[in-house]
């Protein structure tokens, strides 16, 4: 609803419900703290950053804090236009109201335009779409498709970009999405989707590099992104709100829970097992670093310029390049089998590495005898270069030998994981199933997959962290 300066001047707008009324002053006007508080703020109206009234209520931005206060909290049903009259007659009156009215007009016009969020839409389709491969022919994109930073200085340059759209599992995937919709949507109608793609751009690429620092295993899932737009959010709230239309923006106490939750998400990051702090971190960081970049004060609802929409095209071409990349991998021959032979090649793949490959070939219902051979090589690899010392190791070359229908070598390797771990009851399952006392198709749950679902692969870390 547009400003209207004809409005009678008033000086109490009474409220229902328990709320103090508004009272406006020479120099500015007492009103609740929020829709429900009962409690009083005072504003200057030199302070007023957009007054505006719509269907379901009149909304109140200072450079301070926002206040919404609804049509139902107003005893008389044309109170919200009379409070938004007297606001604006006052506004007039001071010496840079002409200033602020006008800039006001501007946020209405800014917030009455529609947007499409057509980048967070694409990039959420792109991760159904890789799912779907996955679901289709889990082992082989999985392999081709996890970014892992030895196998991307090797030559695998696909893997940042293709790291980011794959996902370990329904629930891993939804909340992605969700938290994509949710969060990109925000973005994109304050940005528009040309810095949308280039915060995106840098907060996957954050997340991905992040891991290439501190982590040594293998990385899928686009929640770096989603943490890159929540910090994108977040920087666009606290230093942009003047150009923001007065419903766009968080009220204070909002603002407050969602640093909160994102210092939690960061610090549980680093607590929780299967949990990536540092891809979180590493997202976050970037995206914040992006959105200050790519949107200054005075940047919004202005045309991108021509460098930003290079660098959106460039990005838009290097997903779709590395899409291609991948599939074209695929399509050589046995991806799975090949991987396994150049991870033996390397000389500095991750032990752990190199047992989470072991094991999700191990478990495949499809997997080959010659790519379980391969496994059988990578899980050897493993346990040689830990020294036989760790038991989940020793638990994936145990399951890989009995794969490979090598039960005595099976049973022996498993006692050597529970006399280094004799209380995790896992592995004792794991040698009834060898053994034959416990079906050879009844895998025992994972213990550091109980949270998730038990006939799935453990899962490596992620951008949203999830590790086996």
């Amino acid at each position: 609803m547009s400003i209207d300066p004809h409005q009678a001047p008033m000086t109490r707008c009474v409220l229902v419900g328990g709320r103090p009324d508004v009272v406006l002053e020479q120099d500015g006007f007492h009103h609740p703290r929020s829709a429900r508080s009962r409690k009083t703020a005072f504003t200057r109206y030199a302070d007023l950053v957009h007054v505006s009234a719509t269907d379901r209520a009149i909304w109140l931005a200072s450079h301070r804090d926002v206040t919404v206060l609804p049509r139902k909290a107003f005893l008389n049903d044309r109170g919200p236009e009379q409070l938004l009259g007297a606001l604006v007659d006052r506004l007039a009156r001071l010496p840079s109201g002409p200033a602020q009215l006008a800039r006001m007009a501007l946020l209405d016009e800014r917030g009455r335009r529609i947007s499409r969020a057509v980048a967070t839409r694409s990039l959420m389709f792109l991760c159904l779409a890789a799912f779907v491969l996955q679901i289709v022919d889990w082992l082989d994109v999985y392999m081709v498709g996890f970014f892992n930073y030895t196998l991307f200085v090797g030559g695998d340059w696909w893997r940042p970009v293709t790291g980011n759209l794959l996902h370990g599992f329904p629930l891993h995937l939804a909340t992605n999405l969700i938290g994509l919709w949710l969060l990109g949507r925000l973005v994109e109608r304050s940005l528009g989707g040309v810095r949308t793609i280039c915060v995106m751009a840098a907060s996957g690429l954050g997340a991905m590099l992040t891991c290439a620092l501190l982590v040594s295993g293998d990385v899928v899932g686009v929640s770096g992104v989603v943490l890159g737009l929540a910090g994108a959010v977040l920087w666009v709230d606290i230093r942009l709100y003047e150009e923001l239309p007065a419903w766009w923006r968080f009220p204070r106490f909002v603002r407050r829970f969602l640093v909160v939750a994102l210092l939690a998400d960061l610090s549980l990051g680093f607590v929780i097992p299967m949990v990536s702090g540092e891809a979180h971190l590493g997202g976050f960081v970037a995206g914040v670093l992006a959105a200050a970049v790519v949107a200054p004060r005075g940047s919004i609802g202005l045309v991108p310029s021509t460098r930003l929409r290079s660098a959106a095209a460039f990005v838009s071409a290097l997903v779709l390049v590395s899409i291609g990349g991948a599939v074209i991998e695929i399509r050589g021959g046995d991806y799975v089998l090949r991987n396994a032979d150049h991870l033996l090649e390397a000389t500095e793949i991750p032990p752990q590495l190199l047992n989470n490959l072991a094991w999700m070939i191990a478990i495949d219902d499809h997997a080959s005898r010659e790519q379980l051979r391969g496994a059988l090589r990578l899980a050897e690899r493993a346990v040689s270069e830990t020294e036989a010392g760790e038991p989940t190791l020793l638990d994936t070359l145990a399951e890989v030998q009995f794969q490979l229908g090598d039960e005595e070598m099976a049973i022996d390797t498993i006692d050597r994981a529970i006399a280094l771990d004799p209380d995790e009851d896992y592995y004792r399952e794991q040698r009834r199933r060898f053994t034959g006392e416990r079906a050879a198709d009844d895998r025992p749950p994972d213990p550091q997959m109980e949270l998730f679902e038990r006939d799935k692969p453990p899962l490596p870390p992620d951008t949203e962290g999830l590790q086996a």
